[in-house]
């Protein structure tokens, strides 16, 4: 099974702490949500 993992800096905090891949307005945000169709579109081929 692949695996991807998203670690930010020890310290990042960002402006919604467990919901922040929600938030598309800052970068954390749409890292998260890149990665995230990245792996989709990487599994489902």
């Amino acid at each position: 099974m692949r695996v991807e993992r998203l670690f930010f800096a020890d310290d990042h905090k960002p402006p919604l702490p467990h919901e922040y891949q929600f938030n598309l307005d800052v970068a954390a945000g749409r890292t998260a949500l890149e990665r995230s169709v990245a792996f989709l579109t990487a599994v489902t081929k």
